[in-house]
């Protein structure tokens, strides 16, 4: 059952025992009465010992949720909202830690208590989001590696399998190879890719902190598969890649639902584009010509070739240039009304000698000098008909009619490499060109254009184990194209504005499987801020200051438990400090664990956190994951991996038995971190007592 017809279901519990709220109200009013002045319900173990280290014996704490159910999977009975009811606060973590909190509090309506969540971060520290660790990943990696070396192949036909890239902890150093032979068509063949569609980000970062200079970031949803790769440069034949997942679970966007029954938009407009030859095709609809490897270019205002305008290739999206000089200082490309670029390149008039004696001779002497030469060099060509005739279109005059300076990819030349082989072609020193001369003259122009031109391309293979979110950096200066694996899509940003939200017309806020925004934001942040001694004891604050405002009576009470509770805070913090700071007592800094739950301590104390699992403890990990982990507990010299309390042995098994070695013959030590979000098995833990337990077992484990 979907989360939005449970709610429903519950929605009408409550309306069935609502007389049965009412007296169990009355009850518990009866029992404050007795001994306290209300009751707090929270949603797991970990805000049970905030709210009872401000509370004391002032207020009685009620854990909503089973003891043995995962707060990622807990979803509230009726008897669960009818505690809620009863309660004068509920209290929650947030950051979508408890995603079952914003529809079931509204479904109570005014009968729901008042409800605070508690995750704070200290002073103007920001909440850490799963995008922001993954570029500071990809950033680390490009920067420090590790370095794996890669060939790259001249086809992907030439890709071996143990030469595929997988999104994993390294940085992949990057080689071009050594074509045999020029190959004058592009880097690909559409039609080896009929069924694939070319991917776009979902979003392109230049130039973030960590990075080397002139680095960009990619982030593409990517389905399961092997994709394609393709890497073009000029004059840069080794460069540095990176990728890696993004953190947390990953959102499965379903694109139908936004059309008709095939999954068509009926609203669609827009063409079928070639990007290899920039001309448009007769499928009309972006489904299937996504399918067939082109790109569909909306009529909205965003990739469409209605009037010239200004595209960035390697978005394929459409910029804010509106002029062509402007447009191409921006190293973009000028698309005219009929959607071919204005790529100079591809119109640039070969002449022979003969040709170019004959038009640049201007006083027909039968000789070139260099002033004749260099005018005709950089005038425009493109002002004669089919026939050769002057068409009257001259380019370069200015509005009035004035002669301006001719503008064609010679301007880009140094004039005084041209005028050395100018100098270099006349044998006989007149400073004059003869049509013999000419030949030699215009061979080593072209042979100096050629090198210029010159594009070093190579594609790879990248396997994807799961679908999800990744991110790929690479330097600036390397054109990169991805071809998605088959049955692929990279639409995203065609159902969505800049906020994020659905611009469907009829208002499809979810699709047919229940799927909405939420499960979006659900996604956004990793929220085991509390595993963070500092963010606990902002969290601490927040406690107080409600508890105080809602039990004014007790506020005295209150601000002296707080106080206590955060000298406890700042001598555990004090001590992890001792031990991982840069000046700490622990050298080794990496940590394997079975649980993506780590990252506000590795941000807090400088521990990189490799881990088999997302968010889900209970996830099903894959081969991949297990590899990565092994391969870095062999290359890092790790003993120790570490599971939570209640992760069987067994289940990590495969990794101990992978692990086993002549220096380990049984494989690495299992040792326990706890998260806290379930109540401990040993009745005499709390937060304090395993946070110690945390600390003496991480110092352990790194060899401190």
């Amino acid at each position: 059952m979907n989360k939005h017809s449970t709610s429903a279901l519950l929605v009408s519990m409550i309306m069935i025992f609502s007389s049965l709220a009412g007296c169990l109200g009355d009850a518990t009013d009866d029992e404050n009465d007795n001994g306290t002045l209300g009751t707090v319900i929270v949603s797991t173990y970990h805000i049970e010992q905030l709210v009872s280290a401000v509370a004391g014996d002032v207020l009685d704490v009620e854990i909503i949720s089973p003891s043995n159910v995962p707060v990622h999977d807990y979803e509230p009975s009726a008897a669960d909202l009818i505690t809620l009811q009863s309660g004068d606060m509920f209290m929650y973590h947030g950051l979508n830690l408890e995603p079952w909190v914003e529809s079931t509090i509204a479904s109570l309506g005014d009968d729901a208590p008042l409800v605070v969540m508690t995750h704070a971060m200290p002073g103007d520290e920001a909440s850490l989001d799963y995008k922001s660790l993954l570029i500071a990943d990809l950033c680390e990696h490009l920067a420090d590696g590790p370095f794996e070396d890669v060939t790259l192949a001249e086809d992907e036909h030439d890709v071996e399998e143990e030469d595929e890239l997988h999104a994993e902890h390294v940085a992949y150093n990057m080689t071009m190879p050594v074509h045999e032979e020029d190959h004058e068509e592009d880097a690909h063949d559409e039609d080896e890719h009929e069924g694939h569609g070319h991917g776009a980000p979902e979003e392109t970062i230049t130039n973030p902190e960590g990075c080397p200079t002139d680095s960009v970031v990619y982030i593409f949803h990517l389905e399961e598969g092997e994709h394609t790769l393709e890497f073009e440069t000029e004059n840069m034949p080794n460069f540095a890649m990176t990728v890696l997942p993004m953190g947390g679970g990953h959102a499965h966007h379903d694109h139908a639902g936004h059309g008709d029954e095939d999954g068509h938009d009926e609203h669609e407009e827009g063409v079928c584009h070639d990007m290899s030859d920039h001309t448009n095709n007769d499928i009309d609809n972006e489904v299937d010509c996504e399918a067939a490897g082109y790109m569909w270019m909306e009529e909205d205002g965003h990739n469409d070739h209605e009037g010239d305008s200004c595209h960035d290739t390697t978005t394929h999206q459409t910029t804010n240039h509106t002029t062509e000089e402007d447009c191409e200082a921006a190293g973009h490309t000028w698309m005219e009304e009929d959607g071919h670029g204005d790529d100079h390149s591809d119109h640039e008039d070969h002449h022979t000698p003969e040709e170019v004696m004959s038009e640049a001779d201007e006083n027909n002497d039968s000789h070139l000098s260099w002033e004749e030469f260099w005018h005709f060099a950089t005038e425009d060509h493109d002002d004669h008909d089919e026939d050769g005739n002057e068409t009257g279109d001259h380019d370069d005059h200015d509005e009035d009619g004035n002669e301006t300076e001719g503008h064609d990819d010679h301007d880009e030349h140094d004039e005084h490499e041209f005028q050395e082989m100018f100098n270099a072609s006349d044998v006989d020193g007149d400073q004059l060109v003869n049509l013999t001369e000419l030949h030699e003259l215009m061979e080593m122009v072209e042979e100096h254009e050629e090198g210029h031109d010159e594009h070093e391309a190579g594609i790879a293979v990248l396997h994807i184990e799961e679908e999800g979110d990744y991110g790929i950096a690479l330097p600036a200066s390397v054109e990169f194209n991805i071809i998605m694996a088959e049955g692929g899509h990279n639409d995203h940003e065609n159902h969505a504005d800049e906020e994020g939200h659905d611009e469907d017309e009829e208002g499809h806020d979810e699709d047919e499987e229940g799927h909405d925004d939420h499960d979006e934001e659900a996604l956004a942040y990793d929220p085991h801020s509390w595993l963070d001694p500092l963010a606990f004891k902002a969290q601490i604050n927040v406690v107080l200051e409600n508890l105080s405002a809602t039990f004014p009576s007790q506020e005295d009470t209150f601000e002296a438990n707080a106080e206590a509770y955060i000298a406890s805070l700042d001598t555990l913090h004090a001590d992890y400090d001792a031990a991982f700071s840069t000046n700490g007592t622990c050298i080794k800094t990496t940590v394997i664990a079975n649980h993506a739950a780590y990252a506000y301590i590795g941000e807090r104390y400088g521990l990189e956190f490799v881990t088999v699992h997302g968010i889900d403890p209970e996830g099903e990990p894959s081969a991949e994951d297990i590899a990565e982990v092994v391969e870095r507990i062999s290359e890092d010299g790790i003993t120790v991996f570490f599971i939570e309390e209640y992760t069987s042995e067994s289940a990590v098994s495969s990794i101990v038995d992978q692990t086993k070695s002549d220096t380990m013959p049984n494989g690495v030590t299992i040792k326990y971190l706890y998260t806290m979000e379930l109540p401990p098995s040993d009745v005499d833990d709390d937060y304090l007592s395993m946070m110690q337990k945390n600390l003496d077992n991480l110092k352990s484990g790194l060899g401190c």
